[in-house]
């Protein structure tokens, strides 16, 4: 029988780590491997992007705080630095024992489990020695954690990371400037961090991409379509999005699409007419595909105050879609080298922004030369790295 890989998530939500455990996961799955997604709740939107071949399993959490016990006491490492995480951390809770775990990697052990954020992770690397598995554990880091957490937070969680992170088989980060922050933060060596960027063109990206877009707004007929792909959260910094966009339509004819989940009712559309400019502005909230979106846009805008890297900006550059990003830590300007393949503006400058995007709508780069970028974010290179630190090649 194939070699298992496991890929434990908190759950299926429309996220970034989300997604590229579903590329991963997909892209593995009857080649040579067989896939298998862990979650503490099985469910989510993005349940449709697995392949029906592969198992979704839910993991219960234990009974109670004497879950803890079984975990403090599995390393000597990591015992004062998890008790003091769960004694001092406000949400730490989510650090308690899945006894779940244990026994699925006590009972069936998988040639490698790839867990994806800073709780699974201490949760995977802990759960797997309590086994006595013989599984390769591989941690991720999506996120900065300077970034992620204020100082407090890194003062309880960044030594118990290091511990466990140490003991992991591998330690994998989205992005060189992710590595470089986890590292600083938490102390660990950076020669122990493989940096492996998000696989963000899958096998099935022509196939999403090709999808029709039923919209008169992207039929080409109409003024230049700029869209943002966002969740409404702060870190996306959508108000400097659409003050940006204010100063565009002032001075020439535009329209915006946003993309993504989390905003209340009419939320943007009231601050877009109290900017001027209600209708050339639609958000569609959550959709499971935008590639076609993208596709079918003059130009894709990046408002954020940080981004550990960035899928989204390589999907635009895969499309031959222009891109204009702000320059956030950290991963914007890796992908578009340093602004070789899309103007960077500075963080919270609607000013630039809007000059940015006024720039390339009036001098757009070739589309064949953004795609040659993308190419180096193709998901079969990273598919080779993952394959590596799980042991299939």
């Amino acid at each position: 029988m194939p070699p298992e890989v496991a890929f434990l998530v908190n759950s299926l939500a429309a996220g970034g780590a989300e997604g590229v455990v579903c590329t991963l996961a997909n892209a593995l799955h009857g080649d040579g491997a067989r896939s298998r997604v862990l979650a503490w709740t099985p469910e989510g939107p993005l349940c449709d992007r697995l392949d029906p071949g592969i198992a979704l399993e839910g993991l219960p959490a234990g009974g109670g705080l004497h879950d803890w016990l079984p975990y403090l006491l599995a390393s000597r490492r990591t015992f004062w630095p998890l008790l003091r995480a769960v004694v001092g951390g406000k949400g730490t809770r989510r650090l308690g024992q899945r006894p779940a775990l244990v026994e699925r990697l006590r009972g069936d052990p998988p040639l490698a489990l790839y867990a994806t954020s800073p709780y699974t992770n201490v949760q995977a690397v802990l759960a797997a020695r309590m086994a006595g598995a013989s599984t390769r554990v591989v941690v991720s880091e999506h996120s900065a954690p300077s970034l992620r957490w204020n100082a407090r937070k890194v003062a309880l969680l960044a030594p118990l990371q290091r511990a466990a992170y140490d003991m992991a088989d591998a330690v994998v980060a989205v992005s060189v400037g992710v590595a470089d922050d986890l590292a600083r933060v938490t102390g660990l060596e950076r020669r122990k961090i493989t940096v492996i960027y998000n696989p963000a063109i899958g096998p099935d990206f022509a196939a999403r991409a090709a999808e029709p877009v039923d919209d008169p707004w992207f039929d080409g007929q109409g003024p230049p379509v700029v869209v943002a792909v966002a969740r409404s959260h702060p870190v996306k910094d959508l108000p400097t999005l659409l003050r940006a966009f204010a100063r565009l339509r002032a001075g020439r004819l535009a329209r915006l699409v946003l993309v993504g989940p989390g905003a209340r009712d009419g939320e943007w559309e009231a601050v877009a007419a109290g900017l001027g400019f209600g209708a050339d502005f639609r958000h569609l909230g959550y959709r499971p595909n935008p590639l076609p979106l993208v596709r079918a846009a003059s130009l894709l805008v990046c408002s954020s105050r940080s981004e550990a890297f960035g899928n989204v900006l390589v999907e635009a550059l895969a499309l031959g879609t222009p891109v204009v990003s702000t320059d956030c830590p950290f991963g914007p300007a890796e992908i578009l080298d340093g602004g070789r393949f899309g103007r960077l503006v500075p963080v919270g400058d609607d000013e630039a922004l809007a000059a940015a995007m006024a720039a390339t709508l009036d001098d757009p780069p070739s589309p064949e030369r953004l795609r040659s970028r993308a190419a180096v974010f193709d998901g079969a290179v990273s598919l080779r790295a993952y394959r590596a630190v799980f042991g299939l090649s």
